[in-house]
């Protein structure tokens, strides 16, 4: 029997050696291990001694942290602020053998802000800061198709707890984006492809300015940054795929109407000598596309983007008669599917019609008190209809067909091709 106790630094190593990663040990000694003289131990519980075990071998100073600043690079006038890690795993099956193989990833980032001499009431925008993510294990896929992921409204911003202005509160669901950060690492698609409504800019809407959205602009940005450096990582270098696409929705042109109609002298305002660069008050400037390699298709609403002759993706559906093509949506944050075929001269034509949900919180505000109800603002007293859920697109080697999936994610979680993704849930 084994406890708690019997996992040192010396027994994780030897364990880790033998059997080649954390998860794997664990899952080869959980028989042996107990909580106690009767309670078994999870495979989960055992994996966190290995862990635990394993990380008494780090020294308490901070060599490793400054080692990885100097990779990353701060700018000059930034000062690191935090340090985050991330670790979970993908699971893949042997083709030959079928056995399944647990592969542990991890994630790095150092969040840097610009130093301030004092904190002003109402401090300007800036860019998100840098954001440094290793690249993530590459899964090899099958060849003779071309494979798309679609990603859609997360919406990201923040709520102010009214009865504590320090505590924010995502609209975006976390767990829902998780598991789609997984199921990209997972898939390795050839492009993947943001779908519009990608920050939710509450504080420049139509809608009455609550305290709750009280300099919450900002955070928003800095999340959305980290994000798309989370996905970028997960998607591997650019010499192996294509960049990633990134289509306007209305929530993202918030940012520009603002400025339109308060500072409209600074709408199309560029850094100094770069005339033809992005505008510093904008989507992609603020989001840092250009450091991450991301193409901005368009601006809400004639944003579009074709991955072939007879598949267009915007943001909001269109009319029935705008396209003789299938296309697929966000916008609505339903989930579902309409198909139809014609017959044509020679060949059978499908034009589909494929709204693929969101990936936005669905809950509720905790304060019953507070004016808006819905984490998403609203004028509903609760969501109902709509789903988590994201798009794979498959497409033949000469772009001539294709295949629309969805994939819900419920609680955090998917079921696809045979395997769960997301939060590991006891």
């Amino acid at each position: 029997m084994l406890f708690r106790e019997h996992f040192t630094v010396e027994f994780c190593k030897k364990a880790v050696e033998e059997y080649s990663t954390p998860s794997a040990a664990a899952k080869a000694l959980h028989t042996r291990c107990y909580l106690d003289e009767k309670t078994p131990a999870k495979i989960s519980t055992v994996r966190d001694w290995i862990l635990k075990g394993l990380a008494t071998e780090i020294p308490e100073d901070s060599s490793r942290i400054n080692a990885l600043l100097g990779r990353v690079g701060i700018p000059q006038g930034y000062t690191p602020s935090s340090v985050r890690a991330s670790v979970w795993n993908v699971h893949s099956a042997d083709k030959e053998t079928g056995d399944i193989e647990i592969r542990d990833c991890e994630a790095l980032s150092v969040v840097a802000r610009p130093q301030q001499v004092r904190e002003e009431r109402w401090p300007i925008i800036q860019p998100a800061p840098p954001t440094v993510y290793k690249e993530l294990p590459q899964i090899p896929k099958p060849k003779g198709c071309h494979t798309f992921v679609v990603l859609p409204d997360p919406q990201i911003g923040f709520l102010r707890d009214i009865n504590d202005p320090q505590k924010l509160l995502p609209m975006h669901d976390e767990d829902a984006i998780d598991c789609a950060l997984t199921l990209v690492s997972y898939i390795q698609p050839d492009r993947l492809i943001w779908l519009g409504d990608f920050l939710d800019l509450s504080e420049m809407s139509r809608w009455l300015q609550h305290e709750e959205f009280w300099r919450t602009t900002q955070p928003a940005i800095d999340e959305g940054h980290r994000i798309l450096s989370k996905f970028e990582a997960a998607m591997g270098p650019l010499q192996h795929r294509e960049p990633t696409v990134f289509i306007a929705g209305n929530h993202d042109r918030r940012l520009k109407e603002y400025v339109l109609k308060n500072a409209r002298a600074a709408l199309n305002i560029r850094r100094a000598n770069d005339p033809d660069g992005t505008e510093v008050y904008s989507i992609q400037s603020l989001l840092r596309f250009q450091e991450l390699g991301i193409e901005y298709v368009g601006e809400y609403p004639g944003g579009e983007f074709w991955i072939t002759d007879d598949l267009v993706v915007r943001h909001n559906p269109p009319n029935v008669s705008d396209y003789a093509a299938s296309v697929i949506v966000g916008h609505t944050h339903r989930a579902k599917a309409s198909l139809h075929t014609f017959r044509g001269k020679d060949r059978t034509i499908a034009k589909n019609m494929y709204e693929i949900g969101c990936l936005c919180s669905l809950d509720t505000v905790p304060d019953k008190s507070s004016l808006t109800r819905t984490r998403v603002p609203s004028d509903r007293g609760f969501v109902n209809g709509w789903s988590h859920a994201i798009a794979v697109v498959s497409v033949s080697e000469d772009f001539t067909r294709h295949s629309v999936e969805l994939v819900q994610i419920i609680d955090g979680v998917a079921m696809f091709r045979g395997f769960e993704y997301g939060k590991a849930k006891d």
